[in-house]
């Protein structure tokens, strides 16, 4: 474990407020959006791969993909370990997506023809409010999560833990948060789920430290609540295996 040099700064002090951030990942529920599960790959409107169709440098605001029709302004994606948010999906008429380098307190990188692409929109919660990265968290979890996942050496075994949050059903973009979940056209069951500590309200993300990753399994709610159930990710989620046997000796 590699604890960031501010978080590693301030976990000295005698006096530590932390704070949890929350990022529901989502798909805005267009033809891309039938990968498998949280960890998607962006692909084209027939279904295909949506690659890079050309390199480029560490400078350009101006991207080259198979298929540009599948992003809307406002869209974060990654590219290797970069995040960019996207501005403009019409360049020049071809099939280009203007974009912010180097988010979420990644750093430019060049990148080069057939680069895959990520999704990484994400709705931003936490237990009280904070800006990160010049993001709005909200401050609506009321319940004290804990994440527990252990390992057994001797046995061999491994135990992964699951996550509940208890979210305030506050008002969100004009509607309850509930609807965001349930009714809107972002898909958030099964999308990503990444957990931050952050200490003393520092205001970049790299100072901040992932705690956890996983997937939202399921999502339940009354007038006045909504409990989320987090599981986290494991290496051997989505892995299927070929059921067909042979003719003969059925293997």
């Amino acid at each position: 474990l590699t604890l960031p040099a501010a978080y590693s700064s301030a976990s000295k002090v005698g006096n530590i407020q932390e704070n949890w951030i929350i990022q529901l990942g989502f798909f805005n529920g267009d033809a891309q959006g039938e990968g498998e599960g949280g960890w998607d790959a962006v692909l084209q409107a027939d279904g295909n791969p949506n690659l890079l169709t050309a390199d480029c440098n560490t400078s350009v605001t101006s991207i080259a993909v198979d298929d540009n029709t599948v992003f809307a302004v406002g869209d974060y994606v990654k590219i290797e370990s970069e995040i960019v948010k996207i501005t403009g999906t019409a360049v020049n008429g071809g099939q280009l997506i203007s974009v912010v380098r180097a988010q979420m307190g990644t750093s430019a990188e060049s990148h080069e023809n057939d680069d895959a692409i990520y999704w990484n929109n994400f709705t931003p919660i936490a237990l009280s409010d904070t800006t990160v990265d010049d993001v709005f968290y909200h401050g609506v979890i009321t319940n004290a999560p804990s994440v527990r996942s252990s390992i057994n050496l001797a046995k061999s075994t491994a135990k992964t833990g699951n996550i509940s949050l208890s979210v305030v059903n506050f008002q969100y973009k004009g509607d309850d948060f509930s609807a965001e979940l349930f009714l809107g056209t972002r898909k958030y069951i099964n999308r990503n789920v990444k957990i931050y500590s952050q200490l003393n309200g520092d205001s970049t993300l790299a100072n901040c430290l992932q705690i956890y990753q996983g997937r939202l399994i399921d999502i339940s709610h009354d007038d006045g609540s909504i409990t989320l159930q987090l599981t986290e990710q494991r290496p051997w989620d989505f892995i299927t295996f070929p059921q067909t046997k042979t003719t003969d000796s059925k293997v």
